[in-house]
């Protein structure tokens, strides 16, 4: 940094870390960054070292880079992502017509709190940089969020450095996002090599193949590094990148290795999951992602009930669970929760104008009774 430092001072930039965010390489030192409207040139590996922050972007032989867009990284960059559980199942898994086992399977798993799926409503299909044109039936970029695992149903890549991207459908609170090979057949291969996963509130062309104004929209939130993450996965294993919470609508995923695979992207974070009333005609019982700020959660004018039913009192059941008491709730019709100005226990906020859909079911156990002639 030493090096580009006045030049820098001139663009008013300060001294820090930075971390790459686009390049376009060319041969030999000497060769020109630029920063703006500032070329800098390349003196030595070192200097190039020290600007790079993604391995895969390091000196290899005599190729430096120019044209870097950077970005500045006030707190280090998570690196390292976690072994977790996958969501349950919720079906059996199948196998695509005119394939064959592991290749062909595909199975459903339990959506709810994941904002990446389509099937909650708001998300997108993926869009992607390329795909793996042999066999389409199996892989496609929409599969990457389509609320089933299963290489029958996942996404291949067809480039070095590609990148996948999903649309939330509107701006969430995230913190997490979970990826996977082969959560059903347990296949081992295409791994991914090193991630990058970065986040937008806008962005400009939301098509397949087109990443034009990425380098201003998009911000890094996670990326791997060896000897941290080998860039492997394990057979049917799951892995957490979690980040500091952060506004976002669009979630993109960049792999490193050629053909690497995904079954299923899952973007998670602070949200209402359910709401249910169980047949109770004065009570509706709210769930939670993660545990809620006691104060926030339990204020009766943070939530709102269609149909005229009013919230009169809150209780704080479990740490990621209240019950709201109410004026009675009509059976037989449904409803919408709207929830604002909630936070977690991690202070983050719920996103604005967050909405759950309960239905109210008939209370109580209703008898009835039948009387039949018997034949004389």
């Amino acid at each position: 940094m030493q090096t580009f430092n006045s030049q820098l001072s001139k663009l008013g930039v300060e001294r820090g870390t930075w971390n790459v965010r686009r390049f376009s390489p060319v041969h030999g030192l000497g060769s020109r960054l630029k920063f703006g409207d500032v070329y800098f040139t390349m003196t030595s590996h070192n200097t190039l070292g020290l600007l790079f922050s993604r391995a895969s972007c390091i000196l290899v032989g005599h190729l430096v880079a120019t044209e870097v867009i950077l970005e500045a990284a006030s707190v280090p960059i998570p690196a390292k992502p976690t072994a977790v559980f996958a969501a349950p199942l919720t079906g059996p898994a199948i196998c695509r017509p005119g394939y064959v086992a592991p290749d062909c399977l595909v199975a459903p798993f339990d959506i709810r709190g994941n904002f990446a799926a389509v099937g909650n409503g708001l998300a997108k299909p993926a869009v992607s940089k390329d795909v793996r044109p042999d066999p389409p039936s199996l892989h496609r970029p929409e599969f990457a969020n389509d609320g089933q695992y299963g290489n029958g149903s996942s996404w291949v890549s067809h480039s070095p450095d590609s990148w996948i991207k999903i649309d939330l459908g509107k701006v969430m609170s995230a913190d997490r996002v979970r990826l996977g090979r082969d959560r059903v057949g347990l296949l081992d291969n295409h791994d991914p090599g090193q991630i990058t996963l970065q986040t937008a509130l806008s962005e400009n062309a939301y098509t397949n193949g087109d990443d034009s104004n990425d380098a201003t929209e998009y911000t890094t939130v996670f990326q791997t590094r060896a000897p941290n993450f080998p860039g492997t996965f394990g057979p049917g294993e799951s892995l957490e990148a979690a980040f500091p919470p952060v506004q976002a609508r669009y979630i993109k995923v960049q792999v490193f290795n050629f053909a690497a695979a995904l079954d299923e992207i899952e973007v998670f974070g602070f949200s209402a999951v359910t709401a249910k009333t169980r047949g109770n005609q004065n009570a509706v019982t709210v769930q939670f992602s993660q545990p809620v700020d006691p104060v926030s959660a339990t204020i009766p004018q943070n939530y709102g009930i269609s149909g005229g039913v009013g919230v009169q009192g809150v209780l704080l059941l479990e740490t990621a669970k209240v019950r709201l008491f109410t004026t009675p709730i009509p059976a037989g019709q449904p409803y919408t929760l709207t929830l604002t100005e909630i936070k977690s226990s991690r202070n983050e906020d719920l996103p604005s104008g967050s909405q759950l859909k309960f239905f109210q079911t008939q209370s109580g156990i209703t008898r009835k009774e039948y009387q039949y002639a018997l034949p004389q």
